[in-house]
């Protein structure tokens, strides 16, 4: 598998977990240079500060065994075919092999840092060798490539120094080179196999890297120039998010990614999109393997330079409790009228790039219904707010005309309902607005208008001509206003849900241990969202994206301000779990060997393990 031409530069929470998936991930807690260090990716002392982005891997084999058993058997077996295929490409094409060569001395975990790419100019070629650095250059890059440096950590010296004897793959010789005092050893990229250099530093480290000039920056790092480690923030973020055996580690270098986007991405990134990224400094995420799926808890931290400040509107959130158990998803706020204000200022800032412009929407809604949302609708919003996708209940719906029975007996033809939920400041004056909106629907689009009672609370419908749409509008306790897309939701939401959506197990597992006072949620249920698919507001996947989503339960994902300038992320996966994983798949050029029965001892010690989880 050849290594990607561009590096994947705008990584989010969600691009995480992307890299498990594919095969590198995990973590390593205990850094070797003083107390706050200890909680910093391994090797962040010799990382360069140009790196983008890092991943720390952990060396348990028995933890790489609890991960591939989540999932179904397709699933497991790409994830096995990706870990097999970065096996082949960085250990097996080189005549190395992991158990065999590395494992005896390796630390706890390595960590694997994505650097900027390099294209070596024709000054750069020419340059003279600095005096007492390199006697010889360093080998140039391949060009178009993004250069990985992999850091080791050694926990057995005499065995590390093994390596140094280690014989050059069939048909190469490894050169040698003087760098600042350190010893570099380089074999020359051949064929799709990269170019390959690596050297020790002291008894700490071992680092290699698919570039020359990467390993002679990470030297200068180990000689004193700026780290990972000596990054603004990076150090309080990590600390702040220890956790007690995290799988993985990963961070994220916000200037440094916003550059190389700015300069490598291909097609050309809008600078109005950048521009909205200017303001963040960093993201660091820590990752724990659990019987049910993975957890990560992050931090995100705007730069020192930043005019930015996030308002502190951490609430204990209610409206989940509000929402039926049968919800697919859920996206919530603790403040409407700040949530608007800051979305809008943001896309204004970035010269109105946005996937939706407040001001379309803001047009939109007046030219559809007569409503400003300035005037008519902020000034009683200032409350927790929450948007449902609820799944559609065949017992529930209508009964249809005769000529749509036979359409409306399928499930998939089923509408989901939507609900908009607002604790409002001002019941008043959001009555009022819901009669000006119900004069609009009326007199403009000939909605037919009732109003009944629902266990007691009163409740509006708006019909749409040919009973196409039903709005429902009423009132929860609390003054939270209700606002469905759906014609028996009410029912299902007064006086209460017979079961809610903060019930359920899903809901708890993947957001109970985020802070109970925090600034949203988001959640997805992947299993119910299966179910329903095929309807206008749930359309299909391709088949890839289904195969991925089936092994999926769900996913939740909590928001919550630690101070003005960070953001604390708690995010959960729900998987399935498959069944206990053999041996990853032989390389190419091997003969397949029988699975070790011994693995099969240990995956049942990891799945009682897992059971005391």
């Amino acid at each position: 598998m050849p290594l990607p031409k561009k590096p994947p530069l705008l990584l989010t929470v969600g691009t995480a977990f992307v890299l498990i998936g594919g095969g590198a991930a995990a973590y390593f807690a205990l850094s070797r240079r003083g107390p706050a260090a200890r909680y910093l990716p391994t090797g962040a002392q010799v990382i360069p500060e140009t790196t983008l982005a890092t991943v720390t891997v952990s060396t348990d084999e028995g933890e790489w065994r609890r991960l591939r058993q989540f999932g179904t058997a397709e699933t497991q077996e790409d994830f096995d075919q990706q870990l097999a295929n970065w096996r082949d490409r960085i250990l097996d094409a080189n005549g190395y092999d992991f158990e065999r060569d590395i494992a005896p001395w390796v630390g706890d975990s390595i960590t694997l840092a994505l650097m900027p790419e390099v294209i070596p100019t024709e000054e750069d070629s020419d340059a003279p060798p600095a005096e007492n650095e390199a006697i010889t250059p360093a080998p140039p890059a391949n060009s178009g490539d993004a250069p990985l440096l992999v850091v080791l950590p050694i926990d057995n010296v005499e065995q590390a120094q093994a390596l140094a004897d280690l014989p050059s793959p069939p048909g190469q010789d490894w050169q040698e080179r003087d760098y600042r005092g350190i010893t570099i050893r380089e074999l020359q990229a051949e064929g799709d196999r990269p170019s390959l250099s690596a050297a020790a530093l002291g008894a700490e480290w071992v680092i290699v890297s698919t570039h020359g000039s990467t390993t002679d920056a990470a030297v200068d790092a180990y000689r004193g120039a700026t780290s990972l480690a000596d990054l603004p923030g990076v150090a309080p973020a990590f600390s702040q998010i220890a956790a007690a055996q995290p799988f993985a580690k990963v961070f994220v270098n916000g200037p440094a990614a916003r550059s190389a986007t700015a300069t490598q991405s291909d097609p050309a990134v809008p600078p109005a999109l950048l521009s909205q990224l200017e303001d963040y400094q960093g993201f660091a995420g820590a990752i724990t393997l659990e019987a049910s799926g993975l957890r990560l808890q992050g931090m995100g931290w705007l730069a020192n330079n930043s005019d930015r400040t996030f308002a502190a509107t951490n609430t204990p959130g209610t409206i989940p409790q509000a929402l039926p158990d049968n919800t697919l998803v859920m996206a919530s706020g603790g403040d409407f009228q700040q949530f608007w204000e800051d979305y809008r200022d943001r896309s204004r800032s970035a010269d109105g790039f946005s996937p939706l412009s407040p001001d379309n929407l803001q047009a939109g809604l007046q030219t559809l219904t007569g409503l400003d949302i300035e005037t008519d609708l902020l000034p009683w919003m200032a409350g927790e707010f929450a948007v449902g996708v609820v799944a559609p209940d065949p017992e529930d719906q209508p009964p249809p005309p005769d000529d749509d029975a036979a359409d409306l007996a399928n499930p998939d033809n089923l509408l989901p309902g939507l609900v908009l939920m607002v604790n409002t400041n001002d019941r008043r004056e959001a009555e009022r607005t819901l009669d000006r909106l119900g004069e609009v629907l009326t007199s403009r689009y000939r909605f037919q208008v009732s109003s009944d009672d629902v266990s007691g609370e009163p409740v509006t419908r708006w019909v749409s001509p040919f009973a196409a749409l039903t709005l429902s509008s009423g009132w929860l306790p609390g003054d939270t206003l209700f606002l469905a897309v759906s014609e028996t939701l009410p029912e299902t939401l007064l006086p209460q849900p017979p079961r809610s959506l903060a019930d359920t197990s899903l809901f708890q597992t993947t957001t109970a241990q985020a802070p109970s006072n925090n600034n949203g949620h988001f959640f997805l249920n992947l299993q119910g969202l299966n179910a329903a698919r095929g309807s206008a507001l749930l359309p299909e996947l391709p088949p890839d994206q289904q195969q991925i989503t089936t092994a999926i339960n769900g996913i939740g994902v909590t928001t919550t301000i630690e101070g003005s300038r960070s953001l604390r992320y708690d995010l959960y996966v729900a998987l399935q779990r498959g069944s206990r994983p053999g041996a990853l798949p032989p390389a190419e050029t091997d003969e397949a060997e029988p699975e070790d029965n011994g693995d099969d001892e240990a995956d049942e010690a990891d799945d009682n393990g897992d059971q005391a989880d």
